[in-house]
């Protein structure tokens, strides 16, 4: 089957990870500032005609049976399959623990998921971030509705396909998972997946 859903990239440069990341959370996502964005990034993503967005996100899967998971869900305002957009990803944590992408099962349809309150673009708001990405709604479906298409351990920086439906499992039992999520833009749109596999295609590990 074809790997349209992530690929591990090679950074020049390290991302630390964010001291909040120490801690477990209450809820799945956090919402950063670009303070946790190494100018190295700025720079490495600006040689390719790219810009880093203001959108950078902490993703929180607590040890299995915490009640705290990163539940089935696309990043974006597209139906799910419509843009595949891109994000690079770096994640801590067990090494079993994995990202997992669905396909909607043939007649099913996916719901729409209405940003309320302290969601989102109000989150980053009330976090002093005026979102450089529009995004008041994103998608989500039933687990039974879909079919499991692709599962990755995600052990290093990566390139992921956000534009799908995606979730994931943390199986330890005393191990937090933290991703630290960088959104980026060309030509101020959200980078599309398969632009980013042109663009970084030297970086490209496996």
């Amino acid at each position: 089957m074809k790997n349209n859903y992530h690929r591990f990239i090679d950074l020049p440069f390290d991302i630390p990870k964010p001291q909040r990341f120490e801690t477990p959370a209450r809820q799945f996502i956090s919402y950063l500032g670009l303070d946790v964005v190494p100018d190295a990034m700025h720079k490495w993503v600006e040689s390719h005609g790219l810009k880093v967005s203001n959108v950078v996100e902490g993703f929180y899967s607590g040890p299995f049976g915490s009640g705290v998971t990163v539940p089935i869900h696309t990043d974006q305002t597209d139906y799910p399959g419509v843009a595949d957009r891109c994000k690079i990803n770096v994640t801590w944590g067990p090494q079993d623990s994995v990202t997992r992408w669905y396909k909607l099962r043939k007649g099913v349809e996916a719901t729409k998921i209405e940003h309320a309150k302290n969601y989102v673009n109000d989150g980053f708001e009330e976090a002093g971030i005026v979102p450089d990405i529009h995004c008041p709604h994103c998608w989500t479906a039933n687990k039974n509705d879909l079919k499991p298409v692709f599962e990755k351990v995600i052990s290093g920086p990566s390139l992921l396909n956000i534009g799908q439906l995606h979730s994931v499992f943390n199986p330890s039992k005393d191990q937090m998972r933290w991703t630290i999520s960088f959104a980026i833009l060309k030509d101020g749109k959200p980078l599309l997946f398969a632009d980013a596999l042109k663009i970084f295609d030297s970086c490209l590990t496996k």
